[in-house]
């Protein structure tokens, strides 16, 4: 980070310095009182669970030298003589903060959106810019407001690029975090149904994913999924835009994609790339980052050599093997596109053995959950997978959906519970059975491994 004092801060924040206290370097900022460290300022942000402003006190007490807060929300917390700045909104704050940072750094910046596939694809650019870059990336997935500042907030002189995840919940999310990464170069991963209830409509998630483009910089590269059919609908109008896909009309073109035991293999242009992950998707992914890297001025056997070792993000087709079932733990998050993608990664999963699936809830559907989750339960008959578990009050309706696609009913089970369907797991599925576990992250569906794993050692 760039050397910043206090008068910077209020500048920069628009707020109003009541309390100069340290006149010292800022070291650092936090909107959590616990990792506080000397000499960090403090913004107290409010949460959907929580409120910075009651921790003002815990914050001073570890070494904060200021705290920014809401004129409107502070209690009159005695400061001890500490710095102390009122804006009209902390987050706003904490996101003119974030913005400014990014700029001082002057590193390029890469954004990446799209519905399924971003934590993935940001992992996957971070590990192979490393090969010639100091990288800074956004943590897990850092995607929204909290998260997007956060990992700007981590900008030191010594990083040479930053790969940044926008995600989105609400119209206008995307178009406000790139204002504040100004991104060099942008990456769309897909097209999905994915928070339609405050989306509305598959066009409603276009507009907002593509409104990462808006932001870029003129000079700036995007990068999007040419085989996705409504991505590959943008037009350049100018601007220069990289297709990467299968299709004729890709500038990166896929060829050669090959199911591997230790992932998939593939070509970009003629170039042979191999990624650590199942599944056809995961093709998309490393190619999405092998052309981010290409432009940065790698040559594939650098990039190769990166995204081959690169550690997949956790809960994404995550292998684990327990009692004599290999479980796919896929239960980071959930929606139509993804969860099709992973029941075709295990119709494809190599093995001799059973295909089971245990299908959790993907919520924030609106008003074509129902009907979302049939096809869902229709989707899995049709590939041909052995046995159904669903845990949710939509199980139901994929249930249903498998029945009237041809599956025995008899081959379908609703659990009530994470250990009750690890429990069927145990008792029915025979040795070398592979298991899918997917839903929405409220649904925690990595419990269903816990319970199993926790019942199948002596």
């Amino acid at each position: 980070m760039n050397k910043m004092y206090i008068g910077d801060v209020e500048r920069i924040s628009g707020g109003e310095l009541v309390l100069r206290g340290d006149t010292s370097e800022v070291r650092g900022f936090s909107i959590d009182s616990r990792s506080i460290t000397p000499g960090d300022i403090f913004i107290a942000v409010k949460g959907h669970n929580f409120d910075g402003h009651d921790f003002i006190e815990e914050a001073f007490l570890k070494g904060a030298s200021a705290v920014i807060a809401q004129k409107s929300s502070f209690s009159g917390t005695n400061t001890g003589g500490k710095g102390l700045i009122f804006v009209d909104d902390t987050i706003e704050a904490m996101s003119k903060i974030a913005g400014s940072l990014r700029k001082s750094a002057g590193i390029p910046v890469i954004c990446v959106t799209g519905t399924n596939g971003k934590t993935t694809v940001k992992d996957l650019i971070a590990s192979a810019l490393s090969s010639r870059f100091n990288v800074l990336k956004s943590k897990a997935s850092y995607n929204n407001v909290f998260g997007v500042s956060l990992t700007l907030f981590g900008i030191k002189s010594s990083h040479q690029a930053a790969v940044l995840e926008i995600g989105t919940s609400s119209p206008g999310e995307i178009g406000y975090l790139a204002g504040v990464a100004a991104p060099d170069m942008a990456v769309i991963t897909n097209i999905g149904y994915g928070h339609l209830e405050a989306l509305g409509d598959k066009n409603g998630v276009f507009r907002e994913k593509t409104s990462l483009l808006e932001k870029l910089s003129v000079s700036g590269t995007a990068f999007l999924n040419g085989d996705d059919v409504m991505l590959s609908e943008v037009r350049k109008d100018g601007r220069n835009i990289r297709f990467f896909g299968t299709g004729d009309n890709c500038d990166l073109k896929i060829s050669g994609i090959r199911k591997m035991l230790s992932g998939m293999e593939f070509f970009l242009n003629g170039k042979k790339f191999s990624v650590p992950g199942y599944g056809r998707h995961n093709v998309y992914n490393a190619a999405a980052a092998a052309a981010v890297a290409m432009d940065m001025g790698l040559n594939a056997g650098e990039i190769r050599e990166k995204i081959e070792k690169t550690v997949m993000p956790e809960m994404r087709l995550e292998k684990v093997v327990s009692g004599g079932v290999i479980f796919l733990n896929d239960a980071y998050n959930a929606n139509p596109g993804s969860f099709e993608a992973a029941i075709e990664t295990l119709a494809d999963f190599p093995g001799q053995g059973e295909k089971w699936v245990v299908a959790g809830d993907m919520l924030e559907l609106g008003d074509e959950s129902c009907e979302i989750h049939r096809s869902l339960g229709k989707k899995i008959s049709s590939s041909g997978i052995d046995f159904l578990i669903t845990l949710g009050g939509l199980g139901k309706h994929v249930s249903s959906g498998a029945r009237d696609q041809g599956m025995r009913e008899d081959r379908t089970y609703m659990a009530f519970s994470y250990k009750d369907a690890a429990l069927k797991i145990k008792e029915r599925a025979p040795s070398g059975t592979t298991v899918l576990v997917k839903g929405s992250r409220r649904m925690k569906m990595e419990e269903v491994i816990r319970c199993f794993t926790t019942y199948s050692t002596p």
